[in-house]
Order: structure tokens, then sequence, then C-alpha cells
């Protein structure tokens, strides 16, 4: 109560109110134009004029901010505006991070490799900054085989980029140490199932043995890919559940002799959407057209 009354702002807007609610119950207590009904307006009048004064004492003497509008309204939007700018920061200091990462990832794919029995062109084109799309090979000299995978992680970010990074170890582990693939791709999706992760992953394995001339494809969400033997361009549809999903899917295994002339081209799905129409028996010319 005496803080109320030392503070002259405050104790006239309490004062004025009051004399505001009073004003009613006198006209209702008052005839017209009588003595009562005539205080009745003095009072109305003069709480306005209490109020108006603490307002100006308030924006003279800074005594409350309740009164203080214009400095509430730029305080406010000092705020924001400082806000504002640390979000800025925070944005573009996420955007340096997303770049180095985007950067690491890219050095870290695999270059074109060709020797007497394959030819690789990798293509890696990510939508921005990281990429849940990411790619691998092996060649085994000893045993002439090639083993690849092609992956599509759910998401572009900085978590996205370390799940890549998690299924190319586990393509690494797991190479070249299963009868088929389709066990490979089991291994590797109770490994995927083990992160905890929400996110699902699209995948397809394959092996060339040079020895046996023949190609082994299983799929794990990435259902197709295209071939050209002859002229002849293919596209082989193969089924297969996402990785991270199930705990014991089925995958499908494909088996196909090969060629010396016949060209394969494996791709995630945001690269397939443009494969088709573009893929000729010349393989430079794919590879442009692409």
């Amino acid at each position: 109560g005496w803080r109320i009354l030392r503070n002259v702002s405050l104790l006239s807007f309490i004062v004025g109110a009051a004399l505001i609610a009073e004003t009613p119950i006198i006209f209702m207590l008052s005839r017209p134009w009588g003595q009562a009904w005539w205080l009745a307006h003095n009072i109305y009048l003069v709480s306005f004029l209490i109020i108006g004064c603490g307002i100006y004492y308030s924006g003279k003497y800074k005594e409350i901010e309740f009164f203080d509008v214009y400095q509430q309204v730029n305080d406010y939007v000092q705020k924001i505006k400082q806000q504002k700018l640390e979000i800025g920061k925070m944005n573009a200091s996420l955007e340096k991070e997303l770049k180095d990462v985007g950067e690491i990832q890219k050095k870290s794919m695999l270059d074109a490799y060709s020797d007497d029995n394959i030819k690789v062109v990798p293509i890696y084109i990510p939508k921005k900054y990281v990429s849940g799309d990411s790619y691998d090979y092996v060649w085994d000299n000893d045993q002439s085989r090639f083993s690849g995978i092609i992956y599509d992680v759910m998401g572009h970010g900085v978590i996205t980029a370390l799940q890549t990074s998690a299924l190319k170890v586990f393509f690494r582990q797991s190479v070249f140490h299963f009868p088929t693939l389709s066990k490979q791709l089991s291994w590797i999706n109770k490994e995927v199932m083990k992160i905890g992760d929400e996110r699902f992953i699209a995948a397809l394995v394959f092996e060339f043995n040079f020895k046996t001339n023949i190609l082994r494809v299983a799929s794990a969400g990435i259902t197709y890919y295209f071939k050209v033997s002859q002229d002849d361009v293919m596209k082989v549809k193969i089924r297969g559940m996402y990785l991270g999903i199930l705990a014991n899917p089925e995958f499908d295994e494909e088996i196909e002799s090969i060629g010396p002339q016949d060209c394969y081209y494996f791709a995630s799905d945001g690269l397939y959407d443009s494969f088709e129409g573009l893929i000729s028996s010349d393989l430079e010319e794919t590879i442009d057209n692409i």
C-alpha cells in the first residue's frame, strides 16, 4: 500500500478508475438535472483529468513503465531486432557448418574407376549442401569381384550425413562376407535398427563376378535399375523392403549373366527420375545427357 501512495502515476490511475466506477452509481441514484446528476458529470470529467495527469507525470519522470506506452513499444521492437540478429548469426553459423559437412561428404566420395574388366563413372549431385544420397564400391582383385552400394537416407541435414557415413561403414564391414547379397542386406538392416532412428533408408547392392560373368543385385527400397545390352535399353525391376523399418525383412536378389559390352546404371530415386529417355547405348553420351 505505501508503494502505491508513493507512486503518483499509479495512484492517479487507481483514483481515476474508482471515480469512473462511481459515476454510473450516482447517475442511477440521481434525478435528471439535479445536483447529484451534475455531480456525476463532474466526477466523470475529473476522473479522466486525474488519469491524464498520471500519464503526463509518468512520461515526464519515467516513474512507471505501465503508462510509458511509446517506450514499451520501442523496447519491444529493439528486443525483436536483437532476436532477429541472434537468429541470423545462428543461421549463418549453421549454414557454414552444413557447407563444411557437405564438402567433407563430397571429398569422401570415390572417383571414377577403370580397368580391363570394368569402367565405373559415379555421379554425385547433392540437392544443396548435405545429401542423403550416397554410394560406395569395393574391388576384390584376387577374386575378380566388384561390389557396390547405392543408398538414399531420408533427410538432408547433419544427422543424415552421419547416417550415410555409418551405412558406408556397414557396407565395408559386410562386403564379400556373405554367400548372398540378400543376407548382406539383412545384416546391414540389423545394424541400422540398432541406431534406433526413425528414418528409413532405400538401398541397392550389386556385385559383378568377372570369373563367372555373373551379376547379383539385391534391393532394399530402390526397386529398379537400367541395363543396356546390344543397343537395347531395359528397365529391370526388383523388390525389397527399406532398411530400418522391419527387424527381419525379406530382400529379393536378381542373378543374371553379363556380356563384354553391357552397361548398367544404378542410382537413387532422385536421379532415376531423370534417367528415362536419357540412356543410350553410348556410355559417354548417356553420362553427358544425365
